[in-house]
């Protein structure tokens, strides 16, 4: 099967790390169909630059991805986006051969899909990752406020299969905009990657323990890194043993924390560290004894799943997301926003023994995240939905 995957973000040659989430989709696709990766980029923001560009890379023997870049016309950068695709349009029928459409996040990619699919005919999936869902209306110059919502509301509508990367996402879709999600097409975790440690290797074990919180957005208040690290300040200062762990923070810019870890007087305890592929960040995970995520809001929390994949026990806030998967045996859910709450939770967490041996914690999450499960599974509504097509 020939799959169109429709990114609203996507890693490129200049910055690797945005949209990796939808990279993994892309390869646990490739383990059966052939899958061609449309990315428009704005020219003149911060991610592109001014300089125009078109390239096409072959990402995997079956991942063909196609960057290039548009100009932002006045008024919408809704519509400029949605025009770049004369670009793809001629190639999506008679080069490519689409037989689906799989569009990530219904801003600007489920518009770009609903107008192939009033073009071609062509059916689609949506996966939504992107909330609070509300926002993208709330947030809308006023002049663009009734035009964004009627294009939402069809997008979702119209998408020939809907899903969420968790119930509590899934949940705002149908408040905010009337529509259910039809089932669930969950996160793709590289679970060769995210692995246990084997014999010899770093592992949870090791002294002093270590925590690991992975950011990708620390500037961002609903990630809870303030509450981290006031969580921190008491269980460095704890009297029960704890004091001797290390947190070790990882994201890109992590560096601007460093005025906050020193007022808190937590320096000798907290290690910033700039963000690193996968491929680095999996033995980060491995040497670690837990992993927190502190936000406020997440729609996922994928390095919570990482987590456990790697035989890792996760400490995270009741949030959303990540209530998805921390379940007794596998973690630990606190209050969210509450920073005394939070460090009784990683004094707890430290507790090896609560959890799940490391090799059963990587087992249940292969079986619900693997890219083998999510290809068989977006495999089995591709089928149905494009022979429903035929039939109609």
């Amino acid at each position: 099967m020939n799959i169109l995957l429709i990114p609203s973000v996507f890693p490129t040659r200049r910055e690797l790390w945005p949209g990796l989430y939808v990279y993994e989709y892309a390869r646990s696709l490739a383990l059966k169909h052939d899958v061609t990766v449309v990315y428009p980029q704005q020219l003149g923001s911060p991610r592109v630059g001014a300089e125009p560009f078109h390239d096409e890379d072959r990402l995997a023997p079956r991942i063909l991805r196609v960057n290039y870049t548009y100009t932002h016309v006045p008024k919408s950068w809704v519509l400029s986006y949605l025009a770049a695709f004369r670009r793809v349009l001629r190639r999506v029928r008679r080069e490519w051969k689409i037989d689906v459409v799989y569009a990530h996040v219904v801003m600007p990619a489920g518009l770009s899909a609903l107008m192939l699919k009033r073009l071609f005919g062509l059916p689609f999936v949506l996966t939504e990752h992107w909330g609070p869902v509300r926002n993208w209306v709330d947030e809308a110059p006023p002049s663009q406020k009734k035009m964004l919502s009627w294009g939402l509301r069809h997008a979702y509508a119209d998408a020939d299969y809907r899903t969420a990367v968790s119930d509590s996402l899934a949940a705002e879709i149908r408040e905010e905009f009337g529509v259910s999600v039809d089932g669930k097409l969950d996160y793709p975790i590289d679970c060769d990657m995210f692995r246990p440690a084997a014999p010899g290797e770093e592992d949870g074990a090791a002294q002093p323990p270590r925590v690991l919180c992975v950011t990708r957005g620390h500037y961002d208040p609903r990630k809870g890194v303030a509450n981290l690290l006031d969580a921190w300040q008491r269980v460095a200062q704890s009297s029960n043993g704890a004091g001797a762990a290390q947190l070790d923070i990882v994201g890109p810019d992590v560096e601007l924390l460093a005025p906050r870890v020193e007022g808190l007087r937590v320096g000798a305890s907290v290690n910033l560290l700039p963000w690193v592929p996968p491929a680095e960040l999996a033995p980060l995970i491995r040497r670690s004894a837990l992993v927190v995520i502190p936000s406020s809001y997440e729609t996922f929390g994928r390095s919570g799943a990482e987590a456990l994949a790697s035989g890792v026990p996760v400490v995270a806030t009741r949030c959303g997301g990540p209530e998805e998967y921390v379940h007794e045996g596998t973690g630990l859910l606190v209050p969210k926003e509450d920073p005394a709450a939070l460090a009784e939770g990683i004094r707890a967490g430290l507790e090896r023994e609560r959890f799940l041996p490391a090799e059963e914690l990587a087992r249940r999450t292969r079986g619900r995240f693997g890219h083998e499960v999510i290809c068989e599974r977006f495999t089995e509504v591709a089928e149905k939905i494009v022979a429903g097509k035929g039939q109609g």
